[in-house]
């Protein structure tokens, strides 16, 4: 198995451990970041005719929203025994496989937006 997707599927199926009350999930950090991602693409879309455009102008708004989810795969991965290296690289493929995931939706919402 290609370590990008075991480390994804890590990630996804690994209980979060801001379970505990003191903190979002993973569910949430990952419905924050799409919200937000919709709504700065429909709000940059209006303003482009590209759609790529809208796109990279979200991700600069909600960097906040990436940072948690990419500080949450860097904790796992640290918990789970694994060199600072890994839990970056892994960090980044999880980051890319969600905005991957999301192309489809963020390029409908920045067309809508027109």
């Amino acid at each position: 198995m290609d370590w990008k997707l075991g480390g994804l599927i890590l990630f996804l199926a690994m209980p979060a451990y801001a379970s505990d009350g003191y903190g979002p999930t993973r569910e949430q950090l990952g419905a924050e970041y799409k919200a937000c991602m919709l709504k700065a693409t429909a709000k940059y879309g209006a303003k482009t005719d590209r759609v790529d455009d809208a796109i990279d102008a979200a991700r600069a708004d909600c960097e906040d929203e990436r940072i948690a989810i990419q500080g949450e795969v860097f904790a796992t991965w640290i918990a789970n025994g694994k060199s600072a290296y890994q839990a970056r690289q892994a960090e980044k493929a999880v980051i890319q496989k969600v905005d991957a995931l999301l192309r489809p939706e963020l390029a409908r919402a920045a067309l809508r937006a027109k």
